[in-house]
């Protein structure tokens, strides 16, 4: 797989209405997972150009969606009683969100990771990321989407998902270079 991150091309972001609803209203907050297990990092996770990425992700959700940590309930406005109600009685529609970048020359300013093929120096950084918490010290990072490879013994166990790219946005002031276009249900 070789890909290349083009800032100009839309980024989209599969997710429950929930959270759909509040980003339409206060907009990207990144918040630092307690949980570990994701490719890059924390981060707000987007897709480029790959609107049927984002499909199957907000639909995946809608399927399994665990409890919000509390600074998301804060934000929210509801507790974990009341989460896990509407969830289980009302349950949650998938819905995308279509951005744009706003500023591409603060854009371009920023420190950004790419991996443009899923190499082993893409496996040992998915591994290693997947496997701690926190947000690394850069941006953006894009490249691949891994497969569920946590099961292995070693970075070389996991593998990229076929013509499926990520960028995960890792720090607010990033986040705030992005406009939302849409948000629409699947």
């Amino acid at each position: 797989m070789n890909i290349k991150f083009n800032s100009q091309h839309y980024l989209y972001h599969g997710t429950i209405d929930l959270y759909g609803d509040l980003i339409e209203q206060k907009g990207i907050r990144i918040i630092q997972r307690t949980d570990n297990g994701v490719d890059f990092g924390a981060g707000f996770y987007l897709s480029s150009h790959d609107k049927e990425l984002a499909v199957r992700t907000a639909i995946r959700r809608t399927e399994k969606t665990p409890p919000p940590s509390d600074e998301m309930l804060k934000l929210l406005g509801m507790s974990r009683m009341e989460f896990l109600v509407k969830r289980n009685n009302e349950g949650f529609k998938p819905v995308v969100l279509k951005f744009q970048i706003n500023d591409y020359e603060a854009w371009n300013g920023k420190k950004h990771l790419q991996f443009c093929i899923d190499d082993e120096e893409w496996q040992k950084h998915v591994w290693n990321w997947r496997r701690r918490n926190g947000a690394p010290q850069i941006d953006t990072t894009f490249g691949p989407v891994a497969d569920n490879g946590l099961r292995g013994t070693s970075h070389v166990d996991i593998l990229a998902i076929e013509n499926a790219n990520q960028i995960a946005i890792h720090n607010q002031e990033t986040a705030d270079l992005l406009n939302l276009l849409e948000v629409k249900p699947c």
